[in-house]
């Protein structure tokens, strides 16, 4: 049995449906957290990222935070261009206020809806979040781990930031390899640019097929690693959460992957304490053979656990880092670069600009 496999095992056993699971945080299929109704609850502890805070309720809408910093959902002109990022330039997204700490940590000002894929055989079913107005829009598909639910929260965070995104679940939730996820991110992109041609779509003429990026967590995580890999000529930015890129993650690894073919954007999470991908074996071997990645970035956060950014509420210093490594790389805003500093809060952190 794989660490992953060891620590689902406990928390399956811990929980009930409809009750949150304290092992380490985890989320599990069917389970429902308290909080987030309405928008993101930061009653969570304060400087102890992936200890327990609120976790969202995968039904919440998410709210624009109420203190004036929140973009509005369009304006005129359009984002700064940044040289360097990976992938074919497409229109700008609409301008927004100016963003600050509290913002990109927050949900965005976009109002946002929801529908559920067609069916496809890249996965077993998919959630898709769009934001309200004209875009087109960047789109994100996004891998979860194992036994894990569909990420709706990362969707619907994004998605209040004006990315269309897609949470999916994989076809076989408990044997799927990373590389079978990559193959299903694929998909998921495949599936939202057919939408945005589809006549009759809710996403039709909305979607920007020249802007699209791949999000995971743990074995989810190892699959954007994979999506890079193999799809990068698609890709501006690939963002792997606390990632395993091998078949499973054994203590030690049974395979350790390794990434140079990777020249996109790419941004890895990490977790000092983690007890299911450890960040020695999995996480920073990984970023080392990143070595033709341009921009890449390491942040592994002090104290954390697997669970530090399987959620953005989990962690709200983590998805300030995924939404400001995604608005800049992705929508080519450089105004983000600013929030992917090294501020104290990580154990391990090495970045390589552009």
């Amino acid at each position: 049995m794989t660490r992953v496999q060891r620590a689902w095992c406990v928390a399956l056993l811990l929980c009930t449906p409809l009750t949150a699971c304290e092992e380490e945080g985890a989320s599990g299929p069917g389970y429902v957290y308290p909080g987030m109704q309405g928008g993101y609850d930061q009653g969570g502890t304060a400087g102890a990222p992936g200890y327990g805070p609120t976790m969202p309720d995968q039904g919440a809408t998410f709210a624009p935070p109420d203190d004036g910093t929140a973009p509005p959902p369009a304006g005129d002109g359009g984002a700064v261009p940044m040289d360097g990022s990976g992938g074919p330039v497409g229109p700008p997204p609409p301008a927004s206020a100016d963003p600050t700490f509290a913002s990109a940590s927050s949900a965005g000002g976009f109002t946002f809806q929801s529908y559920a894929s067609p069916p496809t055989g890249a996965y077993a079913a998919g959630t898709i979040y769009h934001p309200d107005g004209p875009g087109p829009f960047a789109v994100v598909a996004i891998a979860t781990g194992w036994l894990e639910a569909p990420l709706d929260g990362w969707g619907q965070f994004l998605a209040s930031h004006g990315f269309i995104t897609m949470a999916f679940e994989v076809n076989n939730n408990i044997s799927d390899p990373p590389t079978a996820r990559a193959t299903a991110l694929v998909g998921a992109l495949d599936m939202l640019l057919a939408e945005g041609d589809r006549a009759g779509s809710p996403l039709a003429g909305r979607v920007n097929a020249a802007r699209q990026a791949v999000l995971g967590h743990s074995l989810g995580g190892g699959a954007a690693l994979h999506a890079a890999k193999s799809d990068g000529h698609r890709l501006r930015a690939s963002v792997a959460l606390t990632p395993c890129a091998s078949p499973s993650c054994s203590d030690p690894p049974d395979v350790a992957p390794t990434f140079p073919q990777v020249t996109i954007p790419t941004l890895i999470i990490a977790a000092q304490n983690d007890g299911n991908a450890d960040t020695d074996l999995y996480g920073w071997p990984y970023y080392q053979t990143l070595t033709n990645a341009r921009p890449r970035m390491y942040a592994e956060f002090a104290g954390a656990n697997h669970f530090i950014a399987n959620e953005p509420s989990t962690g709200t210093d983590a998805a300030r880092y995924v939404l400001s490594w995604l608005q800049a790389y992705v929508n080519d805003d450089v105004r983000y670069r600013q929030f992917l500093v090294p501020d104290g809060m990580f154990s391990r952190f090495d970045e390589v600009a552009p």
